[in-house]
């Protein structure tokens, strides 16, 4: 099978959509903005799997989709610009905030943490409950055109973490582990390890998956890190857990205490 990656939009909310080709078809032939009538197609929470059983109707302008400004309405869901300051990269993935919320992009190797960029022809589609940038290019900016947006949002204490927070920042001491396995997920098996981060009198339990829990095996207890872009949920004993992925970023600070809402 083929994979063929899709941005749709329907003038309210944009989804990721993935084509699978059996060996030989062609990929249809769609340009950009164009409308389309989908058929055949797979809904998900976080988007949208097409498959070769899918019928894909190009609309012309003179159909009902056109009158009714729906086009309108899907071309106003792309920004021409919009500028970020990129948090942190995590596997390829930028960590970027606009002063308002968080978003990621896929980015090449030449982005570095703390730079200003300015991306063009933007969508934004959310997947998984973040918001990832669709883009055609980007241009770096002077650092001083961000200096409003360096702060680092989201820095919670551990005592003051709560169900269904996202994108947080914490600190804390790792307390103990579990020896790190692997599982069985829908996105095939995947290493995980539990531990626990401790900070003044909270206690919280942590679930890492993938590289982050090879990452995490082989920091010892004891050591004082800072986690960052986690999220935060019950587990099966209803027991609140900040869930590490692979866009999130493990770094370990100075084995002593840190003051907490200091850089």
């Amino acid at each position: 099978l083929t994979l063929v990656e899709l941005v749709l939009g329907d003038g309210d909310e944009a989804y990721s959509a993935n084509l699978w080709l059996e060996q030989g078809s062609s990929s249809p032939k769609l340009r950009r903005m164009e409308v389309i009538l989908v058929s055949d197609a797979w809904r998900r929470d976080d988007g949208i799997t097409l498959t070769s059983k899918t019928q894909i109707l190009k609309l012309d302008p003179s159909s009902n989709l056109y009158v009714a400004g729906f086009f309108d309405r899907a071309k106003n869901m792309l920004a021409d610009s919009l500028k970020f300051y990129v948090l942190d990269i995590a596997n390829e993935t930028a960590i970027l905030y606009d002063g308002v919320s968080i978003v990621r992009a896929s980015v090449k190797g030449d982005v570095v943490k703390g730079e200003c960029l300015e991306f063009y022809d933007v969508v934004k589609v959310k997947h998984r409950n973040r918001v990832y940038l669709h883009y055609s290019s980007i241009r770096k900016l002077p650092n001083d055109k961000c200096t409003n947006l360096k702060d680092i949002p989201n820095r919670v204490r551990l005592q003051d973490v709560k169900d269904g927070m996202q994108d947080i920042v914490v600190r804390g001491y790792v307390t103990s582990k579990t020896p790190l396995s692997k599982t069985d997920t829908r996105f095939g098996p995947r290493y995980v390890i539990q531990f626990w981060l401790k900070e003044d009198e909270a206690l919280v339990s942590c679930l890492a998956w993938g590289d982050k829990a090879a990452e995490l095996e082989n920091i010892p207890n004891g050591a004082y890190i800072e986690l960052r872009w986690v999220n935060v949920r019950r587990n099966k004993f209803n027991e609140l857990e900040l869930r590490i992925d692979s866009d999130s970023v493990v770094e370990v600070l100075e084995n002593e205490k840190i003051g907490f809402l200091g850089s």
